[in-house]
Parts: C-alpha cells; sequence; structure tokens
C-alpha cells in the first residue's frame, strides 16, 4: 500500500509539474524578501505563509490548466508520458485537487485580508480565463502574453503587498516579474507550436510566425533587464542586486544567438529555455543573497 500511495502522490506532482510551480514561485518569494521589514520569526512566518499560499494557487493553476488541455495535450508528442494522459490519474481527481488548491489558496488570503484574497481570485479568474475548455483564452495571439504579464504581476504584488501593504512602488517592482514571465510564455508558445497548430490554435507563433515571436521574446527579456536597471537607477530598488542580471544578460544573448542559428529548431528552443531559466535562476540566488545580507547588517 505504502508504494501505490506514493504512485499517486507521483502523479500528482507530475500532472502539476511542480519542478515549475516552485521555479515560478521564485518570484514571489524574491517579491517578499524586498518588502520583509525584518528578519524575526514573526516576519519571516508571515512570508512563509504568503509563499505558501501562492505556491497552493500556482498548483491550482497548473492541474487545472492540464485538466482543461486534456483533449489538445494528446498532439503534443512531448506530453504523452503525463500521468492524465497514460490514464494512470483520472481527470475529474486532477480537476478535484485543482479546486482544493484553489481552496486552500483562497482561504490563506482571506485569512489576512480581503484585499489580498481579492486579488488570489482575479488572479486565478485571470488563468481561469486562460485554460478554459470552452474560452481558451491561450488558443488566440498575444492576449495569452498579456496575461502573463499581468498575472506574472499580480502574484509578485501579492507577496509584497502581503509583506508591506499596498503601494504603487510594489507594482512597478512586480512588473518586471510580469515582463519575465510574459517574455518566457512567448518561447514556451514556440515550444508548442506544432502541437498547438494539430489543435487548430492560432498562437501568436501561428498567427505572425516564429521568427518574429523569437524576436518579441528577446525583446521583452532585454526591456525587462533595462527596466529592472531603471528601478534601481531610481532608487525603487538597492542598486548593488541588478548587478546578478547585468551578468547573465550577455550570456542569455549568446544561447538567443546560437537558437536564431539554428533556425528555431524544437532541440534549440528547448536548450534555450534551460539555459535562460538556469541563468535567471542564478540571478535569483544573487538577489537572494544579497537582500539577506542587506536585513542582516
Amino acid at each position: 500500500m505504502p508504494g501505490v500511495s506514493r504512485s499517486r502522490l507521483d502523479f500528482y506532482i507530475q500532472t502539476a509539474r511542480l519542478p515549475e510551480v516552485l521555479m515560478i514561485c521564485g518570484a514571489p518569494f524574491l517579491g517578499a524578501l524586498l518588502t520583509i521589514p525584518d528578519l524575526t520569526l514573526g516576519s519571516i512566518g508571515r512570508a512563509a505563509y504568503v509563499i505558501a499560499g501562492i505556491l497552493a494557487l500556482a498548483i491550482h493553476v497548473y492541474l487545472y490548466n492540464a485538466w482543461a488541455g486534456l483533449v489538445y495535450d494528446q498532439a503534443d508528442p512531448r506530453r504523452r508520458v503525463d500521468p492524465l494522459l497514460r490514464g494512470q490519474l483520472k481527470p475529474v481527481k486532477a480537476l478535484a485537487a485543482s479546486l482544493v488548491s484553489l481552496g486552500i489558496s483562497l482561504a490563506m488570503f482571506l485569512s489576512l485580508s480581503i484585499s489580498l484574497f481579492l486579488i488570489a481570485l482575479v488572479e486565478a479568474g485571470l488563468w481561469f480565463l486562460y485554460a478554459h475548455p470552452r474560452i481558451g483564452l491561450k488558443r488566440i495571439p498575444v492576449v495569452p502574453t498579456l496575461l502573463h504579464v499581468v498575472g506574472g504581476t499580480l502574484a509578485v504584488y501579492l507577496a509584497c503587498a502581503a509583506m508591506e501593504g499596498m503601494s504603487l512602488k510594489n507594482i512597478w517592482v512586480s512588473f518586471y516579474f510580469g515582463l519575465v514571465l510574459g517574455a518566457g510564455h512567448l518561447n514556451h508558445e514556440l515550444l508548442d507550436c506544432e502541437a498547438d497548430r494539430l489543435g487548430n490554435f492560432k498562437t501568436s507563433p501561428i498567427r505572425f510566425g516564429k521568427k518574429p515571436v523569437f524576436i518579441a521574446s528577446f525583446i521583452v527579456f532585454t526591456f525587462s533587464t533595462a527596466y529592472f536597471c531603471g528601478l534601481t537607477a531610481a532608487g525603487v530598488l538597492p542598486g548593488s542586486i541588478a548587478w546578478g542580471l547585468v551578468a547573465v544578460y550577455p550570456l542569455y544573448c549568446m544561447s538567443v544567438f546560437r537558437a536564431y542559428g539554428a533556425g528555431f529548431s524544437a532541440a534549440a528552443l528547448q536548450r534555450l529555455r534551460s539555459q535562460y531559466r538556469a541563468l535567471y535562476v542564478a540571478a535569483g540566488i544573487y538577489m537572494t543573497l544579497i537582500l539577506l545580507l542587506a536585513k542582516i547588517d
């Protein structure tokens, strides 16, 4: 029995794409760290509670997206190992787990304040519009990327607002992370282009072509770096934390140029995604260390 239970848990973890969820939650973590007033037990406990709420919300989004896109994902050979497609996890159980995760997240934020609850509710609503099989905003051009920008901004703002309160400054800071998520989504659409075409999607790469979308992703990533540096130059953020992004940006450019030279092949795009994720994780670790040292001092 323990082995069976472990296997079932693994199916939920795979369907929720937990490693990716944890990576995405790195942005709200940085938002909380930027706005945490001190490193007392009370502040750390509140930050952990907030990040746990955002994690539950992200798990809901991924599980719901997997359930809602089940028919379309069958056209994607990369997803044939997914437990839902292999019949290892029943769709109704994935949906139920998604709704439970949403309920937990909303309850956690409601326990903090009605404002935070409403932000989390709006966030969930955006992803509902994105993934719902009948509405399916993810199947049309441009709008899904905008949803990722807004959704990424709201997720980080949720963490900032929970730690420091609502402010225009925190919106500007959170917008940077939304830009990064939006740029990454463009690359994700490029990777899914052929499967999306089989599903009769009209995503940006299908509507405008791979090259313009690839260039757009590069432009948004570049703008996000310049924007972050602008925030530090304006004194909104500590200047020292920008150096991590400045250091990885040339490496990111090299990866982009290699993928461009490979003609946007699936292997090249997959390699590019792995590389820029690793670079941004490294930059995030640098930011974390700088912010922790500043709080300790």
